[in-house]
C-alpha cells in the first residue's frame, strides 16, 4: 500500500533534506531585537514568536547563535536595519535565540539545531513552515526579500515538513479538466489508503502568491489541461498527471516511483 509505503518513508517530521540545514550556532550577546526595537520580554521563546507571525500573517526571522562562541556582529547589524526599517516591519518578526537557553530547548530539538552550523538565520513563513536558512554569512536585503515564501509554497512546504506527499493542483481558467482532476485529488487524500499522508494544494500560474512554487520546483506554467504534480520530501517532483482521472488512476500514479525500485528518490 502506498500509504504505508509513504508513511515509512515520510512518517518523521522532517526538515531533514528541506534543511539539514537547520543546526547552527553562534555566540552572541542578550537578545536584542523584538520587532518592534525593544528588548524581548524574558518570557518570549521562539515557538511563541512563530505562534505570534502566524497570528500577524508575516515570516518570523529567527538568529541562532551559541552563547558567546558566535560571532554575531554582522546579524546584529542586519537585524538593527531591518527592525527600524517600516516596510521590513510590515514583513517580518525578528527573534534572536541562543541554543543554550532552558526555555528555548523545544525549539532547538524541534529543529535539531545544537549541531547546526552558526551564526544561523531560519527563515519561516507565516504558517510555520521553514522556508529557507542562511548559515554563517547573513544575507543581505535583495536575498532576504526573495527568500519570502508565497502562500502555496508555503503550504507545500508545510506539508512535506510534516512528512507528506503533496499533490499539486496545477490548473487556471484556461486549463480543461479542472473539476475533475481537483476532485480526484482530493477524494484520494481523503480515502484511508492516502488520509494523513497527502495534502492537496491548488496554484495557479496567474496567482502572484504562487510564482515562487512554479520556480521552486521548476514547473511549467503555460499548460492546456489541469495537471497534480507529485512532491515528495525532502522537496521533490516525482511525477505528474495531466487531463481528467480518477482516485485510482491518481493512486497508480502515485505508485509508480516505488515500482520503479527509485524509492520516492528514484530517477
Amino acid at each position: 500500500m502506498l500509504g504505508n509505503k509513504l508513511r515509512a518513508a515520510f512518517g518523521q517530521r522532517v526538515f531533514v533534506g528541506l534543511v539539514f540545514l537547520c543546526g547552527c550556532g553562534w555566540a552572541a550577546q542578550d537578545p536584542k531585537p523584538d520587532g518592534k526595537g525593544g528588548q524581548e520580554p524574558p518570557s518570549a521563546t521562539a515557538l511563541a514568536i512563530l505562534e505570534q507571525a502566524e497570528k500577524e500573517g508575516k515570516h518570523a526571522l529567527v538568529h541562532v547563535y551559541r552563547g558567546k562562541e558566535t560571532d554575531i556582529e554582522a546579524t546584529q547589524t542586519l537585524f538593527s536595519k531591518l527592525k527600524e526599517s517600516p516596510e521590513w516591519q510590515k514583513k517580518v518578526l525578528l527573534y534572536q535565540l541562543d541554543v543554550t537557553a532552558k526555555k528555548e530547548r523545544a525549539f532547538v530539538e524541534r529543529y535539531n539545531l545544537d549541531y547546526a552550523p552558526m551564526p544561523l538565520i531560519l527563515v519561516f513563513a507565516p504558517n510555520g513552515a521553514l522556508v529557507k536558512h542562511f548559515p554563517y554569512t547573513p544575507p543581505d536585503e535583495k536575498q532576504l526579500q526573495e527568500s519570502l515564501a508565497g502562500a502555496k509554497l508555503a503550504e507545500t512546504l508545510k506539508a512535506l515538513q510534516e512528512g507528506k506527499a503533496v499533490l499539486l493542483c496545477v490548473q487556471s481558467q484556461a486549463t480543461r479538466h479542472n473539476a475533475e482532476s481537483l476532485d480526484a485529488a482530493r477524494q484520494l487524500a481523503e480515502e484511508d489508503r492516502m488520509k494523513d499522508v497527502a495534502a492537496v494544494v491548488v496554484a495557479d500560474p496567474a496567482d502572484p502568491q504562487a510564482k515562487d512554487i512554479f520556480s521552486r520546483f521548476k514547473l511549467e506554467t503555460e499548460v492546456e489541461e489541469a495537471t497534480i504534480h507529485f512532491i515528495f520530501a525532502p522537496a521533490r517532483v516525482a511525477g505528474k498527471l495531466s487531463g481528467p482521472t480518477t482516485p485510482d488512476a491518481l493512486y497508480d500514479a502515485l505508485l509508480s516511483p516505488f515500482r520503479s525500485g527509485g524509492g520516492c528518490c528514484g530517477k
